[in-house]
């Protein structure tokens, strides 16, 4: 059950101790499926979703004491993508693949069809801080910080300080 507490700007859905908690149990569901943490690289899609890619990182280091690239992923604009796919090394890596909300999964489709033109993965597997349903593709991440079905007049926001440190979730009336 998602606990829910109103504030002026909205409801909010997950405080920061409860996102790091989320992104500590997600980190260890990762390093429960992935055959070796050395072989492991998160992608997260530009902006939000690599700066949730990062702490996601910083977690699974924590957790296993290894080094994890992160990696930054365009998918929105043109063909000139600003990102650091170069760093994937090819077909041998585990990648998880990180945005901060799932909502219809167009972007998450997007960013999938980036990749396997970059590289063919040993394993690939979304992980989202919030799915909130009404998908448009048949989409679903492995890894959830928190199930929160909206209504679609409904946005879920995932505000982060201005250095880049996880806030809150806040739901918002559109």
């Amino acid at each position: 059950m998602v606990e829910r507490l109103a504030s002026k700007a909205g409801i909010v859905l997950m405080n920061a101790p409860r996102i790091h908690r989320a992104l500590d149990r997600m980190a260890c569901e990762i390093l429960e499926d992935v055959p070796s943490a050395e072989n492991l690289a998160v992608l997260g899609i530009d902006i939000r979703g690599y700066n949730l890619a990062v702490c996601l990182c910083d977690a699974l280091k924590k957790h296993s004491g290894g080094t994890i690239k992160c990696i930054r992923l365009a998918v929105r604009g043109g063909s000139d993508h600003n990102d650091e796919t170069d760093q994937l090394t090819g077909s041998h890596e585990n990648l998880i693949l990180v945005d901060d909300v799932l909502f219809s999964g167009t972007v998450m489709l997007k960013a999938m069809r980036r990749i396997m033109d970059l590289a063919v993965p040993a394993d690939l597997q979304i992980a989202v801080l919030v799915d909130r349903g009404h998908r448009r593709f048949p989409i679903t991440a492995r890894y959830t910080g928190i199930n929160s079905p909206t209504k679609l007049d409904e946005h879920v926001a995932v505000k982060f300080n201005p250095e880049g440190l996880l806030e809150s979730v806040i739901l918002t009336k559109s």
